[in-house]
């Protein structure tokens, strides 16, 4: 039995320390907007930890999409 678990913690071990050096290939969309002529610079920072989508989320989600637009 404790050959088995030490196979299955090595394989696990290799697995995430091959998903850590594997180069990442995602890029994130590049949004440029013009440079308010005040010089205001208007920042929205956001906490959501989610709720499994449960209680509503999807509304918050909706009220922070309103926000965002409103300061464009």
């Amino acid at each position: 039995m404790a050959r088995v678990v030490g196979i299955l913690l090595a394989a696990v071990a290799a697995a995430a320390t091959a998903s850590l050096l594997a180069p990442a290939t995602a890029e994130l969309t590049r949004v440029e907007h013009p440079p308010k002529t005040e010089g205001s610079l208007n920042i929205l920072a956001v906490g959501d930890w989610g709720r499994r989508g449960q209680f509503n989320q999807t509304l918050v989600a909706e009220q922070v999409t309103k926000n965002r637009d409103s300061m464009h």
